[in-house]
């Protein structure tokens, strides 16, 4: 449906004018917008176009400088930790985990994937808020803890067993809860 209705779709206005075909960009621009409105943003269009050609074609080595530099390495090393948080793991491998020490695969699933949906929206509602580094901070902390107490319940109580301390569907909703809440 996308590729159909991409051919349907006019031409944007600001590629128009860079390829000098400002009345095609007019027209474009019309169907959206009153004949002042149209005309002032194809002269504001023409007129960024002009002062970005004053100022030089941009290097791609700009990206990795300074300021934004720093931004795109940030980008690219939250990327990577948000795959080697493990919840693939969960995910994917959890089921059978789970099922390996007599817990029901489907139910496991089930409260997974509940709780994943759950805690992303404490996430829109405190990125705002708090702040996404906080968020992540708290979050990265709280996956951490319950990471570390999965581990040593799993070293501890390889064969299950009813007096288990903590039951490892909570050790993983902790940790799914907190992926999702400040992780994505």
């Amino acid at each position: 449906i996308l590729v159909v209705g991409m051919f349907f779709l006019p031409c944007s206005p600001r590629w128009l004018v860079q390829k000098g075909r400002r009345k095609e960009a007019l027209k474009v621009l019309l169907t959206m917008r009153t004949p002042e409105e149209a005309a002032k943003e194809e002269e504001e269009i023409y007129q960024e176009i002009q002062a970005s050609r004053e100022e030089g074609e941009v290097a791609w080595s700009e990206l990795f400088q300074g300021r934004c530099g720093r931004l795109v390495l940030l980008g690219i090393v939250l990327q990577i930790l948000q795959q080697l948080v493990g919840m693939n793991a969960f995910m994917y491998f959890g089921p059978k985990i789970f099922e390996s020490i007599g817990f029901d695969k489907n139910m496991f699933t089930t409260i997974n994937n509940f709780v994943n949906f759950l805690a992303s929206f404490p996430a829109v509602f405190l990125a705002d808020r708090a702040g996404r580094r906080q968020l992540m901070i708290w979050s990265a902390l709280g996956m951490t803890l319950a990471c570390g107490l999965m581990g040593l319940m799993g070293t501890l109580y390889v064969v299950p067993r009813p007096a288990d301390p903590l039951n490892p569907d909570v050790e993983a909703g902790v940790t799914v809860s907190n992926k999702s809440a400040g992780w994505g």
